[in-house]
């Protein structure tokens, strides 16, 4: 069995392929009764605190916030031990921000305020869609425990507003004596 080095990214990246392809689907679903951004151009994996900035052309980032030892997923173990664990999991941030309604004049109309509302649960129901399919049967990750660890709207900051959403997944891993 290879040593899975990359399985942390390797989950990253196959997150972000779901959420964008939902966010794409929202979009065409709902068009064209309804305007919505489908998945932005600025879509990747990264790691650290992802910026407030530069998101009017919106921004999906999918980052691995820690990892924790795991013997009965997902309980995270703290069990003392000569031996690394056997089983880990991760737990990502899945971050979509859109533009947030500013004025420098005036406060934002009700209508921009709607506007950004229907935006951000949008989004936000695609995300949620996006992982029922991508852990589900036939999905990229269908084979993967995870657990949905909740979903909150971030904002207004820096001219962004959006939702995080955060998920922890079992991964692919072996001990020393399985490579």
């Amino acid at each position: 069995m290879a040593v899975p080095y990359l399985a942390p990214y390797e989950v990253a990246e196959s997150l972000l392929a779901c959420v964008c392809a939902e966010l794409d689907a929202a979009q065409a679903a709902l068009a064209p009764a309804v305007t919505v951004a489908g998945c932005p151009d600025r879509a990747c994996v990264a790691v650290g605190s992802p910026a407030w900035e530069d998101c009017c052309d919106g921004e999906l980032m999918v980052l691995l916030e820690r990892t924790f030892a795991v013997r009965d997923f997902p309980n995270e173990d703290r069990t003392a031990t000569d031996c690394y664990p056997q089983r880990m999991a991760g737990t990502y941030l899945i971050r979509v921000l859109r533009c947030a309604c500013t004025s420098d004049e005036a406060a934002p109309t009700c209508a921009c305020r709607a506007e950004e509302a229907r935006q951000v649960t949008s989004d936000a129901t695609a995300v949620a869609r996006a992982l029922t399919c991508c852990f589900g049967d036939g999905g990229a990750l269908e084979d993967v425990d995870w657990v949905f660890d909740g979903a909150s709207i971030v904002g207004p900051n820096g001219g962004c507003i959006g939702g995080e959403t955060r998920v922890t997944v079992e991964l692919d891993w072996c001990t020393c004596d399985q490579t």
